[in-house]
């Protein structure tokens, strides 16, 4: 009798498995067919020159985040500074910042 139910089980699940992995199959499939205009049209737009802006952006707020975010941080969290709760707080304060912002923006 449990001979049949591991069976009966396995198959279940190797149903269940296959019907998951299907689309990730089709994606495999269909990723190799090249279409080669449609690889020479992304390259010609100007979607080459919106990926380089994107990365220079992101890049560039990362290192003014760590500079104005990380060592601030580090600096009152080493050091003994004067007033140590209120630069905690003003430096939490920009997190609350896109919350009205998002509240303004849906008031309208």
């Amino acid at each position: 009798m449990e001979v049949v139910k591991k069976k009966f089980f396995s198959g279940i699940t190797f149903l269940v498995v296959l019907v998951l992995l299907l689309p990730i199959l089709f994606i495999v499939r269909f990723s190799f067919d090249i279409n080669y205009e449609e690889i020479n049209y992304f390259i010609n737009s100007k979607l080459v020159e919106y990926v380089k802006n994107t990365l220079k952006i992101t890049l560039f707020t990362s290192i003014f985040s760590i500079i104005l975010g990380v060592v601030p941080a580090y600096i009152i969290s080493i050091y003994n500074v004067r007033y140590r709760r209120v630069w905690d707080l003003l430096m939490i304060l920009p997190l609350s910042i896109q919350f009205y912002i998002i509240s303004f923006i849906y008031d309208y």
